[in-house]
């Protein structure tokens, strides 16, 4: 039983042909005598969770470390000038110093850092704060003492205290995230646009500089005169072949060497990045007249350049517009029940068994999926229904079919394509593969469409963009409202669709 109950291990290691009777006979006949046993290593992080802290530091400790710095700043601001009565007073000021910073982005990890730059924004705010307080301040510390005098000195001690300890702040943040940045683990994989002179010398900077915390993969072929480029700089492919590469390199940061890059690549290359959520740095040319402009011009080592963001699909965007549509989708399909089981019997009575009409659609990232919608036409066979345009006005449609596209009862079934992530309640319309070949052939913008997921309704569907419409204006307000998209923005849209759809019914 003794010997049932002892595990591999156990009895290797007590048997002389063991690795521990092995061990401990070396360990008898050597020079030096018995050896003090190794104390076992505890086991290392896994991989995964070791990058899973990182990011956790970088992406969170960088922004509250500042936040929690100028928060004690403001608060310095206060006990300096006035005579602190309840800490309501400074955690007031804490509050408004922060949030200021946050709608500026000032807690954004910087390209280039600089604390003169830094200086600039926080001198005028520790100053006003400090102004505010001393108007504000009922028992001022030195008010029938040291008069105007002594209040103007001690408003500037507290303006400077306060910001000494932001700028120490931000230079022991910059050193830090300087030391983080040059791990090649840490750098994000940067795609540089171009390949002449200019593009080979951002590339060579972002090589040698870590700080920086770009890993350049390769450059894209422009058509400009090529530069000698270093076997780590591979030409990746042409402009036209952009969406591909940054997808399979997992490209995060796109820089952009302007003068080497045709105008109209420039706009589709930034829609692109806006829509895979990826940084783009434009890189000034020496006739851009973003240079002389109010444009935030930052420098990569003297290179000008501006940062580009993504709109508001970035960040939390996409997240909050998805929670919305499903939750706005469920809720549609549980309150329209009784309107949708009365379609489905129509349409059964009307065209017989197949009450839905299935068609492959193309969407998000340009991936395929089938879209639902009340079979309103029975075509003939599956190559008319994936290439005829508009079945309106066709004779084989019955009252039902004719009544349910008129009031876009037929579209309800897409509910269900919300819900399962095919589709968004609002977003350019999705089209059939075989038109959108032919649509992106003719329509340099049609593809871009495919930045977000498509939508039940859409900018350019509730101003009349529908059916046998310009294809060009259709991409330009489905790009519009890419470009600029807001919360509000969607609401707006859904209220004008069903001023829409109650006009054409009353109509």
């Amino acid at each position: 039983m003794g010997a049932q109950g002892l595990s591999e291990p156990a009895v290797a290691a007590g048997r002389p042909g063991g690795a521990a009777g092995t061990r401990a006979a070396a360990e008898a006949t050597s020079p030096r005598g018995p050896q003090r046993a190794r104390r076992p290593r505890s086991p290392r992080r896994p991989p995964h969770r070791r990058r899973a802290l990182v990011r956790l530091a970088y992406g969170w400790g960088y922004p509250a470390g500042l936040a929690g710095l100028d928060g004690v700043a403001a608060a310095t601001v206060y006990v300096v000038v006035s005579d602190v009565q309840s800490p309501a007073g400074p955690v007031l000021g804490a509050l408004g110093v922060v949030g200021l910073n946050l709608r500026d982005g000032g807690y954004r990890p910087p390209r280039s850092p600089s604390l003169f730059k830094e200086l600039r924004s926080l001198a005028p705010q520790m100053a006003v704060l400090a102004l505010v307080v001393a108007a504000l301040d009922t028992a001022p510390r030195i008010a029938g003492h040291a008069g105007a005098a002594g209040a103007a000195l001690l408003w500037l001690v507290g303006a400077a205290a306060g910001c000494a300890i932001a700028l120490s702040g931000r230079a022991l943040s910059y050193a830090v995230l300087g030391a983080v940045r040059s791990g090649r683990a840490k750098r994000r994989r940067a795609l540089v646009i171009g390949n002449g002179p200019v593009s080979a010398h951002v590339a060579a900077i972002l090589r040698q500089r870590g700080e920086f915390g770009l890993q350049p993969v390769g450059c894209i072929d422009t058509g400009f005169p090529a530069a000698d480029v270093p076997a780590e700089m591979p030409v990746l492919g042409g402009c036209d072949e952009i969406y591909r590469i940054m997808q399979d390199h997992r490209v995060r940061t796109v820089v952009i060497a302007a003068e080497e890059v045709e105008r109209r690549w420039v706009d589709a290359i930034v829609r692109i990045c806006s829509g895979l959520c990826c940084e783009t740095l434009l890189v000034l040319s020496p006739a851009d007249s973003l240079a002389v402009t109010g444009a935030r011009v930052d420098h990569l080592a003297g290179t000008p350049f501006v940062w580009l963001p993504a709109p508001g699909h970035g960040g939390l965007g996409r997240p909050l517009k998805r929670v919305f549509d499903v939750a706005v989708a469920l809720a549609a399909l549980v309150l329209l029940l009784p309107v949708l089981i009365g379609c489905a019997v129509a349409v059964r009575v009307d065209t017989g068994p197949g009450v839905l009409f299935r068609q492959r659609r193309i969407g998000l990232k340009g991936k395929e999926f089938v879209l639902l919608k009340f079979r309103t036409l029975r075509p003939a066979d599956e190559h008319e229904a994936e290439t005829r345009w508009n079945v309106d006005g066709d004779e084989r449609m019955g009252a039902i079919g004719k009544f349910l596209r008129d009031t876009c009862l037929d579209e309800l079934p897409q509910l269900w394509n919300v819900v399962r992530g095919d589709m968004s309640l609002v977003g350019p319309r999705p089209e059939r593969p075989h038109f959108v070949q032919s649509f992106s052939e003719s329509c340099p913008g049609y593809t871009l469409r495919h930045r977000v997921r498509g939508g039940m309704t859409g900018w350019s569907q509730v101003h009349g963009l529908r059916g046998d419409t310009s294809i060009d204006l259709r991409a330009r307000f489905d790009n519009h409202y890419i470009d600029t998209w807001t919360f509000t923005g969607d609401l707006k849209v859904l209220l004008m669709t069903l001023r829409v759809v109650l006009m054409r019914k009353s109509g």
